[in-house]
């Protein structure tokens, strides 16, 4: 599973690192439409899990409606922008 992060005790901090620093290079390109609300510390394990099936390839339609479903009932802006990120860069492949 290349890319994706299996280690459960240092996963949240490497997943919340790599979201900061995906933010900052966005900000960095001025495209912060999906970053600009988002806080790296309010993801966790499911938002990671979503963030890897997009990069490894195994995100399909109803993985999609799931987190949907989960962040418009429950979800915060951070995961909000994240679902927002990947959606939009999912139809784009």
């Amino acid at each position: 599973m290349e890319g994706s992060l299996t280690n459960k005790q240092e996963s949240p901090t490497a997943f919340r690192s790599l979201m900061a620093a995906l933010k900052e290079l966005e900000e960095k390109n001025q495209k912060t439409v999906y970053f600009k609300k988002m806080d790296p510390n309010e993801l966790g394990e499911e938002d990671e899990k979503f963030y890897n099936d997009f990069i490894l390839g195994n995100l399909n339609t109803e993985k999609i409606k799931a987190y949907l479903n989960k962040v418009v009932n429950s979800g915060n802006e951070s995961q909000k922008g994240l679902y927002n990120y990947i959606a939009n860069n999912y139809i784009v492949k």
